[in-house]
Order: C-alpha cells, then structure tokens, then sequence
C-alpha cells in the first residue's frame, strides 16, 4: 500500500494531470511486478542516477512541495522484501516506475 501511495503522490505531483495515471500489476515466473505510469515532463536524465536517494526530488524546482522521501521509502520498501525498483522516463512513454518482488516458492 506505501509502495503504491508513493509512487501515485509522485505522478500526482510531477506528472500531467489532465492524462491518466495507470497502475498495474503482473506475475511472471518468479517475482510479481507493480508499476505505475504517468504523462508529462521526464525525470531529467541528471536525476535518474540519485532519484532513489533520500532527500532528492525529481525535479530542480525549489518551489516543489517536496521532501525527497518518497521513492527512498519505495525502494527500501522493495529492498526489505528481496526486491527492486527502476525507472524509465522519456517524451514517448512518460515516466513508469516498477517495483520488482520475489514470488515466494513453496
């Protein structure tokens, strides 16, 4: 629930508003996939590199109502389960996030 309320606050504050935001979620043989996808301006590819960091923001705007905690928080959520988190952001799709966890076999 964190994992997802993180990433949709993000695309609810960086992305473009008038497009949907979509959510989805998959199973392949062993991990299950969360990803979230927004429209609007991409992460600048100086970012893409710390975004991950606690207390860095996706954008250089110092208005930005931000603290820089959220995608830290999803990331060491991902990580607590065995997990990953990556991102993708370019004009043609938009920005996607996708948390990567481990299927647990028994």
């Amino acid at each position: 629930q964190q994992v997802i309320g993180n990433l949709v606050a993000n695309s609810v504050a960086y992305g473009d508003l008038k497009q949907p935001i979509i959510i989805t979620s998959s199973c392949e043989e062993h991990q299950t996939i969360v990803s979230v996808r927004n429209q609007g301006a991409i992460i600048p590819e100086s970012l893409m590199a710390t975004l991950f960091e606690p207390m860095i923001r996706g954008t250089n705007d110092r208005n930005a109502r931000s603290v820089g905690l959220g995608l830290f928080i999803v990331r060491e959520i991902a990580r607590s389960h065995g997990g990953n988190v990556t991102v993708c952001s370019n004009t043609e799709e938009g920005t996607t996030f996708e948390v990567f966890f481990p299927q647990i076999q028994s």
